[in-house]
């Protein structure tokens, strides 16, 4: 079988090598967190490209997955997207995540199951004031 390539941060690679531990392929993963995260914020793909500089039809292409950014562009990513850098570094694969990672990770989780348990108990404290 033919070994597939993408063009990559430093010339053309197999596919392989954008492949993470679980076999799911980075830079898709990092083109849906892009993208994800633009929409979060409600910014245009226009928005993003003219406050980072990178041109509309090559930020399209990375959203899609088509192109796979390199470091310079990630930087001029972080801010508009309200990233750090090592974030999208760590993302991206430049950086190996440690375990201060996977802290962070488990203390966003509990801090989002509190945040719904709080968002249940208003619903019924709501409900309980309107019936009254």
């Amino acid at each position: 079988m033919a070994a597939q390539y993408r063009a990559g941060w430093s010339g053309f690679m197999e596919l392989s090598e954008f492949t993470n531990t679980r076999g799911e392929y980075m830079m898709n993963n990092l083109s849906k967190v892009l993208q994800g995260r633009r929409k979060t914020k409600g910014l245009t793909l226009l928005q993003v490209s003219i406050s980072s500089g990178v041109s509309l039809p090559y930020l399209a292409r990375i959203e899609r997955g088509e192109r796979f950014p390199s470091a310079r562009i990630l930087r001029k990513l972080a801010n508009p997207l309200d990233f750090s850098e090592v974030e999208l570094f760590k993302l991206a694969g430049f950086l190996s995540r440690d375990d201060s990672d996977e802290r962070a990770d488990r203390i966003k989780q509990e801090m989002k199951k509190g945040l719904t348990q709080a968002i249940a108990a208003l619903a019924l404290l709501s409900a309980k004031i309107d019936s009254l």
